[in-house]
């Protein structure tokens, strides 16, 4: 999983999170508010959703 702001940098990535279960936390008290995509490989596909953080 990578998460990347809307200039496409690149503000988080993790691997392996599912192996043991399907919910994984970030901590996003240090970013910005704004718009994020959250960039998923499932089965050798990508999934991209678009979250927003307030404040």
């Amino acid at each position: 999983m990578s998460v990347y702001d809307l200039f496409g940098r690149k503000v988080y990535e993790a691997y392996d999170l599912f192996i043991g279960g399907d919910r994984h936390e970030i901590n996003v008290r240090d970013w910005a508010p704004g718009h994020y995509l959250v960039c998923l490989h499932i089965n050798g596909e990508v999934v991209t959703r678009r979250f927003i953080l307030s404040r």
